[in-house]
């Protein structure tokens, strides 16, 4: 009963006189009213009290129209966020692009390592000339740098070319097919893209140190005339002329960026030491 009618409800139910059909009056009313669990009554007639009347407490004054109707409370479904809309999306694609970033940087960070220029009296190993591109070789070669080795060809995955030294010295420089379009650095051979980026190479000192009688081979820069170069090696070849180099070189009008002039130093009086 409790919960199903109020006590207002009960009290005008119930007839003092006749507490059997008081008991079905009420088990009636909280079935109509859902009788949603067992339902007892006890009605108890007290036939003899000091008490001349009695009064019926209310304890549950809910109105009798809110159990009228059964109220069923549905829960509410679970709201999921688009994946644009959820925090953790971004923390995952933060973190994902942070990963490959520092992997990225750790394999090109060796490859974008720039190798300097060495001096022109230093003498370089082999394994120096690998980690090195096509320029920084043209360089050394035209600053006349010694090899510790004599004559040897190394191809060089680096700037993708064959290295050809001779006597110690880099005489030619030969792209790969990967690296044709750099064109050859071949003696005697015109090279246009060598031309243009002959005007960033680092420029010989203007004297170059000589002993009467040496063999040198001279790789013409941009820029170098007969004249220049004679001028170059003038302070210990005093006899060096423009008509000799041309006669030394079979008698070239012309000297083109790329060409190998090879001539004796001489002197007309030797210093002696």
């Amino acid at each position: 009963m409790s919960g199903m009618v109020n006590d207002a409800s009960m009290e005008m139910m119930i007839d003092e006189n006749d507490l059997d059909r008081s008991s079905s009056i009420l088990i009636q009313a909280a079935n109509d009213s859902g009788g949603h669990d067992n339902i007892t009554v006890t009605l108890v007639g007290i036939e003899d009290s000091p008490h001349t009347t009695s009064t019926f407490k209310h304890f549950n004054p809910v109105p009798v129209s809110a159990f009228a109707s059964t109220h069923i409370i549905e829960e509410e479904p679970k709201t999921i966020l688009p994946i644009f809309k959820n925090k953790y999306f971004y923390v995952a694609v933060s973190l994902g692009l942070v990963i490959i970033c520092g992997a990225l940087w750790m394999l090109l960070r060796d490859t974008n390592e720039e190798v300097d220029i060495p001096d022109p009296e230093e003498v370089l190993t082999i394994e120096s000339l690998y980690n090195r591109d096509i320029d920084n070789l043209e360089t050394i070669q035209g600053q006349g740098n010694k090899i510790k080795v004599e004559n040897d060809t190394i191809e060089s995955p680096n700037c993708d070319c064959k290295i050809v030294i001779e006597d110690s010295l880099i005489v030619d420089i030969i792209p790969t097919e990967k690296n044709k379009s750099v064109g050859s650095v071949s003696a005697g051979s015109v090279d246009t893209n060598k031309e243009k980026k002959s005007k960033d190479k680092v420029e010989p000192k203007e004297t170059i140190k000589s002993t009467c009688g040496e063999k040198i081979k001279h790789v013409v820069m941009s820029k170098e005339t007969l004249s220049k170069i004679v001028d170059k090696y003038k302070l210990n070849c005093d006899s060096l002329n423009t008509e000799y180099l041309k006669e030394a070189n079979g008698n070239k009008e012309t000297i083109n960026v790329g060409d190998t002039l090879r001539f004796s130093c001489l002197c007309k009086n030797p210093k002696v030491e």
